[in-house]
């Protein structure tokens, strides 16, 4: 059927068996019941009737809330005096079921009504709002919390704040700890005995968890002391009480983990999808491994991470004062650090090589403790030695991003961090100048083939002056070995890419400095090495833990494959005890040792001073089955080779990345909305006016508030050591002020280009938030308006100017113009943001960021939280956005413009909706309320999915919603749609595609008619106004397919921001509100459509009726009318009298547009 319009009734139709249009009666001998079927419904009849169709379907916000609110509807039934029949709303799906509905239905007005305290006649917002504390006081959930690892103890909370609960499951959180090490040590034990109760899978509770529950108030921490219920009843933010820890609620949480672990491990469904979308597999897709992975990989990789961060800014913090002083280049500066760091000679000025001290000790001393790490892990590393250098992490400047690393590689595919160290090219080993020296001779030698022998013996003199300046003796052997090594240096030079060389200047050209050979960027390597080492530890401690918890002792004649014989496969190193030097064996076999404890095979102490045999032999009495071994083996290449995301799509990544750049940072809502979300975050954690404060000095440096008492390494420091060590530490455990959030999330990878003459040294962390002005409102308006709009409006009119020359350039691709100077970062191959607003917009929401982060996590710190914990707090409500799998970086984030917020938002509300219910009907009870003087408002369909607030009484048949407040549950479960309490899955299908890539998502809409996120036709809907003014140029008043271009484009936020500003149906207010904030104020035609929804619904309603046929409308066969139950002859009624009001609309209609073409 016609969709409804001003001139076509969209009821009308054709019913084989009905009166004709001639006033025939298509049917012989009409009967009682004929005629009663298509009688119209009085006007309140059809209310009630059209209302029921209207409730069959709900959003899943609005389902949610109702779900939620079904408790405090019990007990305020109760309070109302209406017995035991306000139970009926405890009973699951009991309005899908008719056995509640609106009558049952309690609000806190009713009972401040009954108390007195309130009149029905009272209309202003003091009644309101006795109402709504009325109600939210009354609901029994806004006390409660539930599940073993929600429903914390005091201790509980002390204890976890440690980070010492991580991974537990429900039932070891009732259960507790076994032992508390300072009482153990008191009785005797010594470290060896704990290590060993450790190995054998005791809960041991360290001196920090047991000094976190003293320092509470809580007194001692106990063995066995339940650490959390499976209930917790309490006032918010104050005094609460566990209940459920005995032994039958231990049984009930350990079978919930039975449960939970099935539907993750145990079937193939939950593996396929866990390896796909859950970054703690770390893309492992059998039971042993993904659960090996998520036990020891991922927790580790994860402290590791946080380290290297932390490692990175000390680095940094010494090269960037250098830097920005200016005294010498910044390569300089970077070169000689790596030389000093190397420990070969060099011809820097000394008072550089003193400057970098610091920085290369620094260097020195991280890769001393990444070594010591490696052997103690039993990382099988790569032999890196080199007689004359020491080692410093390097990478060949990417003049094709495929020799960033040594090592094959297929084509389309770049690697990003390697998980076992690959080894040094042997030509580039043995050099005494170094690093330096190497990138010295590409600069003379590279791309000259026909000087080989001149190249080599040029060489070798430089090896041998480095040699002896560096103390070395040069002898025979040492002479021939350069002389080869010069030889085949100089024959990898002559093939080398003359672009490295240096070239002086001519009579007709400049000076050309070649790039160097390896990078010159010392922190970039550092940090990169930091992720290979953190990758390389976490896999061998993931690869031992899984060999040893699925090991069982072998017997003559099984097929076993032994575990020494396993892990020498997979290169696991065990390095041999130094009886001199007084150090034990150390690496794969002790690990596997220890994590056989719990098969009975003692201490490893005894073995540590001896030789390996003894203790391979013990290792090699166990096996896993050959089906294990496989799998293992499978999965620990996989970890161990590079990390890999697929190289750019080209258009589409450059298409992706600009609608991303121009659809969210340039857009003041997009902020707003952030910022919102981020507030309501933190205000369920406490997060107050202080908290902000002190992030706010942390950021600026600036300001009166207090950091001392922020952590208790702060004491007697000065306020700027106080300010430089929490961004350190912010920086290091949570990535705070390290770039992170929607706005830095783009497809693809840039090109990182050294080579453009910008600075590539970082800034020390948190050091670079403060802008010109020193004064946050004059800092802000100059980002938004002189950074932002004016400096885009004349970067516009270049990049225009300099896309027209390029276009017009035989020599360059079109695209390749546009992009370079259109200036997005991703769009092209640009690696950073040139284009004003862009830049600006993504310094905005980066600084939004970092101040909601940093805030929470204060707050955590504060309250005795360690960094590492509270990072986890945070990056739960905040979202780690690197946390995703290989598929959903290379698939999802490409599909889905902005995935990862969607992707972690959904699971958070979840979480939050079943653990703290609560907290989502707190924040949302004030919206759901009546507004003062109204009773339940009509909302359309489309609308339903949020808030849908009505900012006023209906004028003329027209209103006005808050169709959006941008806050996160209703983010989350705005797309989830359910129909007579069941999931529609083809709605909520429908409404996340409408989330899909423009570029997928546009044509798929216009093949099936379709605007996928409200399922309205694209032929009912009005061409955007900007899409129309162009169209009625060319005679066409309603462009649709122009207006679903130009809704699908990078500048789509341009064209629809145009229109809310020429909206006439919006006050300024109204439109300074939608454009100002991200609450999204929506007009709606009342009448037109309650007639299509409840259309909609009635077809949807009376199709599922057995009685009922349609042919191009809902009829009754002869043969059926005797069948027709009173349900559906209410039914056919309704329909009769839409189709009557619809007549009359479309009468009313048309009678108006010819009043306006007479003139009338």
């Amino acid at each position: 059927m016609a969709g409804l319009d001003l001139d076509i009734n969209p009821f009308s139709g054709s019913d084989p068996f009905g009166p004709n249009e001639f006033g025939l009666s298509g049917r012989r001998g009409s009967s009682s019941q004929a005629a009663a079927y298509r009688q119209p419904l009085k006007p309140e009849e059809f209310k009630s009737v059209g209302q029921k169709a209207l409730d069959t379907g709900a959003s899943g916000l609005s389902y949610v809330l109702g779900t939620l609110d079904k408790p405090g509807q019990a007990v305020r039934g109760a309070l109302a005096g209406k017995g035991v029949s306000a139970l009926k709303n405890l009973i699951p799906f009991s309005d899908s079921l008719g056995i509640t509905g609106e009558s049952d239905k309690t609000t806190g007005r009713d009972l401040t009504n009954l108390a007195g305290l309130t009149s029905k006649n009272d209309k202003g917002w003091g009644a309101w709002g006795a109402g709504l504390a009325a109600d939210i006081a009354t609901d029994p959930l806004t006390y409660m919390t539930f599940g073993a690892k929600s429903a914390m103890t005091g201790a509980g909370k002390a204890v976890q704040k440690t980070g010492a609960l991580r991974g537990w499951t429900g039932r070891q959180m009732l259960e507790g700890f076994h032992g508390v090490e300072p009482t153990l040590k008191a009785a005797g034990s010594t470290a060896s005995d704990l290590q060993h109760m450790g190995d054998l899978g005791r809960r041991l509770a360290s001196q920090e968890s047991a000094d976190a529950v003293t320092k509470a108030g809580l007194g001692s921490l106990q063995a066995n002391q339940p650490l959390s219920g499976l209930v917790r009843i309490g006032v918010p933010f104050g005094p609460s009480t566990a209940f459920g820890t005995g032994k039958t609620a231990q049984n009930i949480a350990g079978a919930l983990d039975t449960a939970g672990d099935y539907l993750k491990f145990g079937n193939p469904v939950g593996r396929a999808v866990g390896s796909l979308f859950d970054s703690t597999r770390h893309g492992a897709v059998d039971k042993i491994t993904q659960k090996g992975a998520a036990k020891y990989l991922d927790p580790a990789l994860q402290t590791l991470k946080q380290r290297g961060r932390d490692e990175r800014f000390g680095l940094i913090r010494e090269l960037d004062p250098l830097v920005s002083a200016g005294g010498h280049t910044e390569r300089a500066i970077n070169d000689a650090a790596r030389a000093v760091a190397e420990e070969v000679p060099h011809s820097f000025d000394p008072a550089l090589t003193a400057a970098t001290k610091t920085a290369a000790a620094h260097v020195r001393s991280v890769h001393g403790t990444q070594l010591a790490e490696a052997r103690a892990a039993g990382a099988g590393l790569k032999d890196v030695s080199d007689d004359y250098a020491k080692y410093v992490h390097r990478s060949a400047f990417p003049e094709n991003p495929a020799n960033l690393q040594v090592g094959g590689n297929p084509s389309n595919m770049l690697p990003l961090t390697s998980g076992a160290n690959i080894g040094r090219d042997e030509i580039f080993r043995d050099i005494p100048g170094g690093t330096n020296r190497l990138n010295d001779w590409f600069d003379r030698f590279a791309g000259v083939p026909k000087r080989k022998a001149a190249t080599a013996n040029a060489i070798k003199v430089d090896m041998i002056d480095d040699l002896t300046r560096g103390g070395g003796q040069l002898t025979p052997n040492i002479e021939q070995q350069f002389g080869d090594k010069a030889a085949a240096l100089a024959e990898r030079l002559a093939v080398a890419n003359p672009a490295y060389r240096s070239q002086s200047a001519t009579a007709t050209t400049d000076a050309i400095q070649g790039k160097p050979f390896f990078s010159p960027d010392l922190t970039s390597d550092f940090t990169q090495r930091g992720m290979q080492h953190a990758n390389t530890i976490a896999n061998a401690k993931a690869a031992t833990g899984i060999l040893a918890e699925n090991a069982r002792r072998k017997t003559a004649g099984d097929s076993l494959v032994s575990l020494d014989v396993l892990a020498r496969k997979l290169g696991l190193r065990t390095t041999p005890a130094d009886k001199v030097a007084g150090t034990p064996i150390e690496g794969a076999l002790v690990n596997l040792f220890r994590g056989l404890a719990p098969h009975g095979v003692g201490k490893v102490d005894p073995y540590l001073m001896g030789g390996t045999r003894k203790l391979r032999k013990q290792v090699a009495q166990f096996g896993v089955t050959p089906e294990h071994a496989e799998q293992i083996t499978k999965a620990y290449g996989k970890w161990t080779a590079p990390e890999q995301i697929k190289s750019s799509l080209g258009a589409f990544d450059s298409a992706t990345n600009a609608f991303k750049a121009l659809a969210y940072p340039i857009w003041i809502p997009a902020h707003v909305r952030n910022a919102m979300t981020a507030a309501t975050n933190n205000a369920r954690e406490g997060v107050g006016i202080p908290q902000y404060l002190r992030q706010l000095k942390v950021m600026t440096g600036r300001g009166k508030a207090d950091l001392s008492g922020v952590h208790p390494s702060l004491a007697g420091l000065a306020p700027d050591q106080q300010i430089e060590a929490i961004r350190r530490m912010q920086y290091g455990s949570g990535n705070i002020f390290g770039g992170h959030g929607m706005n830095e999330e783009i497809a693809g990878n840039a090109k990182q280009a050294i080579d453009s003459g910008k600075r590539f040294t970082p800034s020390v962390p948190g050091s670079d938030r403060v802008g010109a002005h020193g004064n946050l409102a004059a800092d802000t308006a100059d980002l938004v308006i002189n950074q932002g709009l004016l400096g885009s409006l004349g970067a516009t009119g270049r990049a225009i100017g300099g896309s027209v020359k390029g276009l017009l350039d035989p020599s360059r691709k079109w695209g390749q113009s546009f992009a370079e100077n259109l200036g997005i970062k991703g769009v092209g191959g640009a690696a950073a943001d040139t284009l004003p607003a862009v830049k600006a917009g993504r310094m905005a929401g980066t600084n939004i960021e970092d101040f909601f982060r940093g805030s929470q996590w204060l707050k955590q710190v504060e309250g005795g939280a360690s960094p590492e914990f509270a990072a986890d707090a945070v990056n739960k409500l905040h979202f780690d956005y690197d946390a995703l799998t290989g598929f959903e970086k290379n698939v999802m984030r490409r599909a889905m413009p902005f995935y990862t917020f969607a992707r972690r938002n959904l699971p958070l509300q979840l979480d939050t909706a079943v653990h703290t219910p609560g907290v989502i009907n707190a924040q949302y009870k004030p919206f759901r309320q009546p507004t003062p003087g109204e009773e339940r408002p009509y909302v359309p369909a489309y609308l339903d999915s949020g808030v849908s607030i009505p900012t006023g009484p209906e004028v003329d048949g027209k209103r006005q919603f808050v169709s959006k407040l941008g806050l996160p549950a209703e983010e989350a479960f705005e797309k989830i749609h359910f129909k007579n309490g069941l999931p529609d899955v083809k709605r909520t299908a429908l409404d996340y595609m409408g989330q899909l890539n423009p570029l997928i998502k546009a044509p798929l809409e216009q093949l099936f008619n379709t605007q996928f996120h409200t399922q309205r036709k694209l032929s009912d809907l009005q061409a955007p106004q900007t899409a129309s003014a162009i169209g009625r140029l060319f005679g066409d008043d309603n462009p649709q397919l122009l207006g679903q271009i130009m809704s699908n484009s990078p500048l789509t936020r341009f064209f629809t921001s145009a229109d809310k500003l020429t909206d006439p149906r919006k006050t300024w207010g109204q439109k300074l509100i939608n454009l100002g904030t991200g609450v999204r104020v929506t007009d709606v035609d009342v009448d037109k459509q309650r007639a299509i929804d409840t259309r909609n619904a009635l077809n949807e309603i009376l199709g599922e009726q057995p009685n009922l046929s349609q042919y191009s409308s809902f009829y009754v066969k002869p043969e059926d009318l005797d069948k027709l139950s009173p349900e559906e002859v209410e039914l056919m009624r309704a329909y009769a009298t839409q189709q009557a009001q619809a007549k009359e609309y479309a009468k009313r209609q048309r009678v108006g547009i010819r009043q306006i073409r007479s003139g009338e």
